[in-house]
This record gives structure tokens, sequence and C-alpha cells, in this order.
């Protein structure tokens, strides 16, 4: 990131809400977390039985052109993608009863995030992704 050429500065202050409005926010920030998990679950999954299969083994053999053609035909056939994995963030959050919980924007924000740490995690960019526990909570999150 540029360093600013003008003098800027970062203020936090603390919010004050009532208990009920507390309690709606550590709902959704729960819900979020479940959600994540959820589809980081997903994710892996998918990506585990990518690679175990013969044709992503044989595609590793390969060079060029084929290689990339072979490893985008594996990717579609196991559905690892960010819209594949946001439908199946759909999923759970209708199953899970969460509608008024989270919303559409957040859902598919959240799915987008779990995809791109996974998506990570297989290019050998990041260690394994891990999942959201009591210890280590969902903290905030954005909608598209």
């Amino acid at each position: 990131m540029k360093k600013a050429k003008t003098p800027s500065y970062v203020v936090e202050l603390p919010v004050s809400v009532s208990t009920e409005t507390e309690r709606q926010l550590n709902a959704r920030l729960l819900a979020g977390s479940r959600l994540y998990n959820a589809v980081l679950g997903e994710a892996l999954k998918r990506l585990d039985l990518m690679r175990d299969s013969k044709a992503w083994q044989a595609a590793r053999k390969l060079t060029g052109k084929p290689r990339s053609e072979a490893f985008q035909a594996e990717i579609k056939k196991f559905a690892f993608s960010s819209a594949s994995l946001s439908s199946c963030a759909t999923q759970c959050k209708n199953s899970a009863f969460w509608q008024n919980r989270l919303s559409a924007n957040e859902m598919q924000r959240i799915a987008e995030t779990a995809f791109l740490a996974v998506q990570q995690y297989s290019f050998g960019k990041r260690g394994r992704p891990r999942f959201k526990s009591r210890n280590r909570p969902l903290k905030s999150f954005s909608g598209k």
C-alpha cells in the first residue's frame, strides 16, 4: 500500500448499544461464523476430492496449454468456484433458518472469503485455512 502524501490518522470510538442490539449483532456474527465454517468445509472437501481424482494426477504430469485445460476441466467437474460455493452457502443459510440474520450480500461475501482462502491454499501460497471457533470467532463481515 502506498504511503499517503497527506497527514492522516485513524480514530477508533467505542459504540454504545442497547442489550437487544448487542444480542442481535452477536447472533449475526455467530451465524456468519457458522456459515463460514460450512462453506470452508465444503470447499476443502471439494479440493480434496479434486486432488484425489485420477484426471488431476494425470494433469500434473502435463505441461503448457494442455495442462491448464485439464486443470480447468477438473475444476469445472468438481464445481470448485466462488459461484458454486455461493450457491452452497445459500442452501446452508436457508436450511438453517438464518434468512433474517444474514443478507444475500453478506452471505455471498462470506462464501467468497472462504473460497479465496482455500484457493490460496490450493496454489500453495498459504497454509490450510482454519475454521472459526469460540476462541477465534468471526469479528466482522461485509457485504458485496
